[in-house]
């Protein structure tokens, strides 16, 4: 399995070779194409250069938009469970997000970009349904993919026993849950669960919660984008930490 990284699009690139230019390995620009501040960056830090025809740059982009420029990253995207582990002040309660089988990229991606946002400590996905790390998740974060921790595990149910061992106190998002986020005090080391687009949690993943909590909303409404869901449980749980 290729388990190479293009990303692509001028502002991903941007942030990326401003604030981790050691993830880039090789930078495609289309033939006659110049862009002074992309290559400016790029020479800054004896990153290679290449110029390529077009249809190169759409293969390497999987047909996105890449809006004449593609990079190529260096090594390991995704985080080792233990290693991210003894990274983490617990004295500090961190926020965790963990996916249960998302497998839109585009809701990866802004996911992603929330929870860099709310200073979410990282993101737990699985090896198996779930959206990769792709050029469209980097773009759709808008270049925060390196600002937080993505870590991959096997499983999800024995990865969430595990956060449990380290004092985590683990809430699943479920539509029907009685207790809301507003009712929660957030005041513990805290992972929360996002179910998938079309099933939600599955069954071993709720059991295995702590406790399911819902978002109040209109009942003509029958559900919120997960990524959406995911921006209002991250910074409530902000608010009720600076409160």
């Amino acid at each position: 399995m290729n388990n190479t990284i293009y990303i692509f699009g001028r502002k991903p690139l941007v942030e990326i070779l401003t604030r981790y230019p050691e993830q880039i390995k090789i930078l495609y620009i289309r033939e006659e194409l110049v862009l002074a501040d992309i290559e400016s960056l790029a020479k800054k830090h004896t990153i290679q250069i290449k110029s390529v025809p077009d249809h190169t740059l759409d293969a390497y982009s999987e047909g996105e938009n890449h809006q004449g420029v593609v990079a190529q990253l260096t090594g390991e995207q995704y985080t080792a469970f233990d290693t991210w582990m003894s990274s983490l002040d617990l004295s500090k309660n961190p926020l965790v997000l963990i996916l249960d089988e998302i497998q839109d990229v585009h809701n990866f991606g802004a996911i992603i970009r929330t929870a860099a946002a709310s200073g979410v400590a990282g993101i737990v996905v699985t090896k198996h349904n779930q959206a990769p790390l792709s050029g469209t998740v980097y773009k759709t974060s808008a270049g925060t993919v390196p600002l937080v921790p993505i870590v991959q595990v096997a499983n999800i149910v024995t990865t969430m026993q595990k956060l449990k061992d380290h004092k985590f106190w683990i809430y699943g998002l479920a539509m029907n849950a009685e207790r809301t986020i507003y009712d929660e005090a957030f005041d513990t080391p805290t992972a929360i669960v996002l179910g998938s687009e079309g099933q939600g949690l599955g069954r071993l993943v709720s059991e295995t919660c702590d406790g399911t909590l819902s978002i109040p909303m209109n009942t003509q409404v029958e559900s919120l984008n997960v990524s959406v869901s995911a921006a209002i449980v991250c910074f409530e749980v902000i608010r009720k930490r600076i409160l």
